[in-house]
């Protein structure tokens, strides 16, 4: 039986209580951190993107300088693949606190010393859906929540492959996009209000939302019988704080997940149990169920 969303978002709730310091406080560094590096690349086009956002603002026509947009456009990509690994570290962060476990702000940095591999992972899934972009926008959507699962999964898994865990996405999201893409629809009401507030609520929808998306990347993997359960409860005796927990720890230790944010019970022996994910490497599911790639 699949997890709805509603346990998704209880379970977040109840995920984060006792540790909004420390989810609120990875947001706000995160913001930091983007804003510095985001400032950093506008500077050298300071002029001409003010003057084009004032044209816009007044009704102005013009017509923007290519150089100045392309080179924009390239340093902002390059911010992109620098921020990377601390994009991975917030997802351990979050995957972490969803499951009960032991984290703290410094973890978002962890995945620094993976650089070369992250920054490759992003490159790999950002070149693979500009090419279905070229298509049409719709299949650029589409190949954006194939893939949108990579990132998690190379948080969880340090040692796993760039191409390894693309295809591991594209596994989980069989049948699971338009699930992903209405849950992500969920939180417009809140969004709405979170600009209503200058933004002060983001302090309290960030944590939130990104402990439901990881409850969604932990719902997956429970559906497919990766020794992972669900305390439907919103909190109680199967964790510290209710939410999703690893079986296997929970034999020893109680806290739901080992204490280097993975399973207890190897994950990829789980993948290996269900027939994604195979020992001489990763192998197409021939029983899946190609229509409801949905």
């Amino acid at each position: 039986m699949k997890v709805t969303r509603g346990e998704m978002k209880r379970n977040a709730k109840a995920s984060l209580k006792g540790r909004w310091g420390l989810a609120i406080g990875v947001t706000i560094l995160f913001w930091v951190i983007v804003g510095v590096l985001s400032w950093l690349v506008q500077l050298p086009f300071h002029d001409e993107l003010e003057y084009y956002a004032n044209c816009i603002a007044n009704g102005v026509s013009f017509e923007p300088d290519p150089a100045v947009m392309y080179g924009y456009e390239g340093l902002g990509l390059i911010m992109n693949i620098v921020l990377s690994p601390i994009y991975v570290g917030v997802a351990l962060v979050f995957l972490r606190i969803s499951r009960g476990q032991e984290s703290r702000a410094g973890d978002m940095f962890t995945p620094i010393s993976r650089f070369p591999k992250i920054a490759g992972l992003f490159l790999y899934v950002f070149i693979k859906t500009f090419l279905w972009t070229l298509l049409l926008i719709i299949p650029g959507i589409i190949a954006a929540y194939r893939y949108s699962q990579s990132f998690i999964i190379m948080a969880e898994n340090p040692d796993i492959g760039i191409v390894a865990a693309v295809e591991r996405s594209k596994q989980l999201m069989k049948g699971n996009k338009w699930r992903l893409f209405v849950l992500h629809l969920s939180f417009i009401g809140w969004a709405i209000l979170a600009c209503l507030t200058f933004g002060i609520l983001l302090l309290w929808l960030n944590p939130y939302y990104m402990t439901t998306v990881s409850n969604f990347y932990n719902a997956l993997l429970l559906e497919r019988g990766t020794g992972l359960s669900l305390n439907n409860n919103g909190g109680g005796s199967q964790t510290q704080s209710g939410g999703f927990y690893d079986r296997g720890d929970d034999r020893n230790d109680g806290r739901g997940g080992d204490k280097n944010g993975g399973f207890a019970n190897d994950e990829k022996d789980a993948f290996d149990r269900s027939g994604d994910y195979g020992r001489g490497g990763y192998y197409e599911d021939k029983d899946a169920d190609e229509k409801n790639d949905w």
